[in-house]
């Protein structure tokens, strides 16, 4: 349970800033929900967030925060998209609390799971001067471990001018189902900003390969006694098109809803993943 029970009195809150864009920009795309622990780096940012006091604020679309330990807040937003299917966020002030809080980013990115790590990173005023809790490379070096496991999904706001852009590329990372770490430096996005990143509906579409190689252990998986299941959203496509797919779909239509909700975790988490990457139709088999 969040510790922050009176809000602050958001009128006289700077809204030109950076830290203000971003959490405004990411209520746009539907990111409302943000786990983690305040801290001397976030504070600037986590000032525009409400704080999260129970069941009464779920669904209500404003940013709020739920104050918990940074180990388990990394891993909140997996299990919040899954509960939900909405994107959500972690946060972590400079220090150790980000390698606690990033764990969570490893199965995010295995399970294909969008979500958003905002991590504070040291004033660019205190780099070289042995701040406290030094992640620059003078110290704990955050920013190529978190690159090395996110690649060009680990984006760093360190020019007000570029931000937009940033925010842009963080957009479409989501849109892939991956998650994002964005990293900032609490003295540049105090800086004011002129920012409008507005929401882009993800583009649906057919994944070919996957489609193609389910169609081809169909009729091998049938020949061994291995059921089959096609999850369909759209059935209006012809049966020549899929198949042994579009038939499988057909035959156990009626029992689809009673077999999945007996499934295992994995194969529950297998289908969310396909559905949120656009497949058209998913087909997945079990002994």
């Amino acid at each position: 349970m969040s510790t922050a029970v009176r809000p602050l009195d958001k009128a006289a809150l700077d809204r030109s800033s950076g830290n203000f864009a971003l959490i405004d920009t990411l209520r746009k795309w539907g990111v409302t929900f943000f786990s983690g622990v305040n801290g001397g780096g976030l504070i600037h940012v986590t000032k525009h967030l409400e704080p999260y006091l129970g069941l009464k604020h779920s669904g209500d679309r404003v940013p709020r925060m739920q104050t918990m330990g940074e180990y388990v807040a990394g891993f909140v937003p997996l299990g919040y998209y899954l509960a939900s299917g909405r994107i959500a966020g972690c946060m972590t002030t400079t220090g150790a609390a980000t390698k606690l809080g990033s764990s969570g980013i490893t199965d995010a990115k295995l399970h294909n799971i969008p979500a958003v790590y905002v991590i504070a990173l040291n004033s660019t005023l205190s780099i070289g001067r042995s701040p406290l809790q030094d992640v620059s490379e003078h110290g704990m070096n955050i920013v190529p471990q978190l690159r090395a496991e996110l690649g060009d999904a680990c984006i760093v706001l360190d020019d007000p001018d570029k931000m937009g852009e940033q925010l842009e590329l963080a957009q479409s990372i989501l849109a892939e189902s991956k998650p994002v770490a964005i990293a900032f430096h609490p003295d540049v996005l105090s800086k004011e900003v002129d920012l409008d990143v507005p929401r882009r509906e993800r583009p649906r579409m057919l994944d070919q390969v996957d489609v193609s190689g389910n169609l081809s252990r169909a009729p091998r998986d049938h020949l061994c006694g291995r059921r089959s299941f096609a999850l369909s959203r759209h059935h209006a496509f012809d049966d020549a098109a899929f198949g042994v797919a579009a038939g499988a779909d057909r035959v156990v239509g009626q029992r689809r809803e009673r077999d999945l909700a007996g499934q295992p975790l994995r194969i529950r988490l297998h289908i969310v993943r396909r559905q949120r990457r656009g497949d058209e139709a998913v087909a997945f088999d079990h002994a």
